[in-house]
C-alpha cells in the first residue's frame, strides 16, 4: 500500500502488509497481520496492530504506538519501532518491543513487556515500563528513567541523567559525565569513564566509580528519606569521594587519592592505594588506611584502625578504639576513650590521649616513640607470650627506654628511669579496658 502525497489515512488489513506513507502528515494503522510500515516525509502518526509489526517513522517528527491498548496483555505481541530522523515519540505496547529513537531529541516509553530501547543520537528522554527492560542511551545527553522490573541500562557517551526503578537494576555509565540514581532495589551501578555522580538509593547496592574522579553516595542524598541498606562502594581508578549512609557499608578506595565518609552504620573501609582521607563517623568501624600515606579518623564508636604498609596518621576519635600502625612509619592518636595502640613495624609515634590507654608490646613492636605515657592510668599490654621478666628499662637521653634482648621496643618521652617502677604491665588484653 502506497499513499499519495498529502495527509492520508491508511489502514492495513488482515494479512501481512507493506505500507509506505510517502509525503504528508499521515495516519497509519497496520491492522491484524505482521506488517511493515514506513511513515515517509513529514510528521506521521503510526499504530501497531494485532500482529508483530515494524513501524519506521523516517524523516518527520513522528509518533509511533506499539500494540493497541485494546489488545490484552496475555495476547501481547512484539513490535519494532524506529523513529529514524526527527524528534519522535515512541510508545511500546504490551509485548517485548524494540524501540530505536534515531536522530533527534526523542521521547521513548517502554510498555508492559521486556523491551529493548535504544536512544541513539540526540538528547532523548527514555522511560522504561513495568517489564525487565534493556535501555541503551547511546550518544547525546539523555534523561533515562525506569519504573518496575529488573532492568539493564547503558548510558552511552553523553552527560546522562539516569534513574533506576523499584527493581534490581544494573546501570552502566560508560563514557560521559553521568549522574545515576539507582532507585529502590538491590542495584549494581558502574560509573564508567570520566567524572560521575552515583547514588545507590534504597536497597543493598554495589557502586563502582570506574575511570574518573567520581562521587559515590550509598543512599539517596536526601536526609529526609534516609536509606539503610548494606552497600559496597568501589572507587576503582581516580580520586574519588565516597559517602556511606545508615547501613553496614563496605568501601574499597582503589588506585587514587580518595576521601571516604563512613556514615552512621558500622562500616568497613579499605583505603588500598593512594593518599586517602578516611572518616569512620558514627559507628563501630573497621578502617584500613592503605599502602601510601593516609589520614584515618575513627570518629564516634569503638573503632579498629589499620595503617597497613604506608606512613599513615591514625586518630581513634571518641570511643574505645584499637589502632594498628602497620609496616610504615606512622603516627597514632588514641584521642578520647580507653584505647589500645599497636606500634608494630616501623618507627612509629604513639599518643594515647585521654582515658586509660594500653600500649601493646608484641613480637612486631620496635622503636615506638610514646609521647604522653600517663603513669597513673596507662599500661603496657603484653602479647605473643612476652612476660615482664623478659623486659628491661634503660635511660637514653633522659627518657626511659623499654628493651627486650637489647632491641628497643618503646621510648617513653619525659619519663625518667627512676619512675619506671610505677608502670603497669598487663599480660593479656582481656584485663585492659580497650576497644
Amino acid at each position: 500500500m502506497i499513499d499519495e502525497d498529502g495527509p492520508d489515512l491508511l489502514y492495513g488489513g488482515i494479512g501481512n502488509d507493506l505500507i509506505l506513507g510517502n509525503r504528508g502528515d499521515d495516519t497509519i494503522s497496520t491492522g491484524n497481520g505482521n506488517n511493515l510500515a514506513f511513515g515517509g516525509q513529514d510528521d506521521d502518526l503510526m499504530y501497531g496492530g494485532q500482529g508483530s509489526d515494524s513501524l519506521k517513522g523516517e524523516f518527520g517528527d513522528d509518533t509511533l504506538l506499539g500494540s493497541p491498548r485494546s489488545l490484552s496483555a496475555e495476547a501481547a505481541v512484539s513490535n519494532f519501532l524506529s523513529g529514524n530522523k526527527g524528534n519522535d515519540l515512541l510508545l511500546a505496547g504490551h509485548g517485548g518491543d524494540s524501540l530505536y529513537g534515531g536522530d533527534g531529541e526523542d521521547l521513548i516509553f517502554g510498555g508492559d513487556g521486556e523491551d529493548l530501547i535504544f536512544g541513539d543520537r540526540g538528547d532523548d528522554t527514555i522511560r522504561g515500563g513495568s517489564g525487565n527492560d534493556t535501555l541503551v542511551a547511546a550518544n547525546g545527553n539523555p534523561l533515562v528513567r525506569e519504573n518496575d522490573g529488573d532492568n539493564l541500562i547503558f548510558t552511552g557517551g553523553g552527560q546522562d541523567l539516569v534513574f533506576g526503578g523499584s527493581g534490581n537494576d544494573s546501570l552502566v555509565g560508560e563514557d560521559g559525565e553521568d549522574t545515576i540514581r539507582a532507585g529502590r532495589g538491590n542495584d549494581i551501578v558502574w560509573g564508567g569513564n570520566n567524572d560521575d555522580l552515583l547514588f545507590g538509593g534504597h536497597g543493598d547496592d554495589t557502586l563502582c566509580g570506574g575511570g574518573g574522579n567520581d562521587t559515590l553516595v550509598a543512599g539517596n542524598g536526601n536526609p529526609n528519606d534516609p536509606a539503610t541498606g548494606d552497600n559496597l562502594l568501589i572507587g576503582a581508578a581516580g580520586n574519588n569521594v565516597m559517602f556511606g549512609n545508615g547501613g553496614q557499608d563496605t568501601f574499597q578506595g582503589g588506585l587514587g587519592d580518595d576521601t571516604i565518609f563512613g556514615g552512621s552504620g558500622d562500616v568497613i573501609v579499605f583505603g588500598e592505594r593512594g593518599n586517602n582521607v578516611i572518616f569512620g563517623q558514627r559507628g563501630n568501624d573497621t578502617l584500613a588506611g592503605g599502602n601510601d600515606s593516609s589520614l584515618v579518623h575513627g570518629g564516634q564508636g569503638n573503632d579498629v584502625l589499620f595503617g597497613n604498609a604506608g606512613n599513615n596518621t591514625l586518630y581513634g576519635g571518641q570511643g574505645d578504639d584499637t589502632l594498628y600502625s602497620g609496616r610504615g612509619n606512622s603516627r597514632l592518636y588514641g584521642d578520647e576513650g580507653d584505647d589500645l595502640l599497636f606500634g608494630q613495624r616501623g618507627n612509629d609515634t604513639l599518643i594515647g590521649g585521654g582515658g586509660q590507654n594500653g600500649f601493646a608490646i608484641s613480637n612486631e613492636v620496635e622503636n615506638n616513640l610514646i609521647l604522653d605515657f600517663d603513669l597513673t592510668q596507662d599500661a603496657f599490654v603484653l602479647f605473643d607470650g612476652i612476660t615482664r621478666e623478659q623486659l628491661n628499662f634503660v635511660s637514653r637521653d633522659g627518657d626511659a627506654t623499654l628493651e627486650r634482648d637489647g632491641r628497643t621496643l618503646a621510648i617513653l618521652v619525659d619519663i625518667d628511669i627512676d619512675q619506671v617502677g610505677q608502670i603497669n604491665f598487663l599480660e593479656n588484653a582481656s584485663s585492659q579496658s580497650s576497644g
